[in-house]
């Protein structure tokens, strides 16, 4: 049986650049506070949960917050879940108390049109609303890293000039990203 290899884009800001392991570059520091969302609303962001809970990091998870949501910080700003709204408001609060910025804002890409139809949202919408969010992750200096773990068949080629690292399974990001949030 053939291995599923997952694929794993950083960015810095809003530029994906993944390559500091296969280029020999030093591995990023972003520090915690860190966001948990989706790009694509597939339901790749729940591995990416359990990736961060695996590494015992603490996290919020919005599936789509927007930018006012993000620039709030820790507890996205109050906001409450409801229907097709997803918050989880996780992060170690004695430590990084509401409205502390976040640093780090992890996305899980990979597009569901049934999970953006349940967001209410088209491919146009979420692509706006995901350029909104990197702009402002790029104005206030929020680490931005992306991770595609929904297997090489869901994957179209590499992007021009964006290196990439590639791991075997999808636990295999634990180590990376405990090297780069804490």
């Amino acid at each position: 049986m053939k291995r599923m290899r997952s694929t794993i884009l950083i960015a810095a800001g809003i530029v994906l650049a993944a390559g500091w392991l296969a280029y020999g570059q030093a591995v990023p520091k972003a520090g915690l506070p860190v966001l948990s969302t989706s790009a694509g609303q597939s339901n790749d962001v729940n591995t990416l949960n359990i990736v961060l809970e695996e590494a015992g990091i603490k996290y919020d998870y919005c599936d789509v917050p927007t930018p006012d949501m993000v620039a709030a910080g820790v507890g996205l700003g109050g906001k409450e879940p409801g229907p097709g709204f997803h918050v989880e408001v996780n992060t170690e609060l004695a430590k990084f108390p509401t409205a502390t910025p976040y640093k780090a804002v992890i996305f899980a890409i990979g597009a569901s049109l049934k999970g953006m139809g349940a967001s209410g949202l088209t491919l146009e919408t979420e692509e706006g609303r995901l350029k909104k969010v990197l702009e402002l992750c790029k104005q206030k200096k929020i680490f931005t890293m992306a991770v595609h773990i929904g297997g090489e068949s869901r994957r179209g080629a590499a992007g021009s000039d964006i290196p990439l690292t590639e791991i075997d399974y999808a636990l295999g990001l634990v180590p990376i990203v405990k090297q780069v949030l804490l």
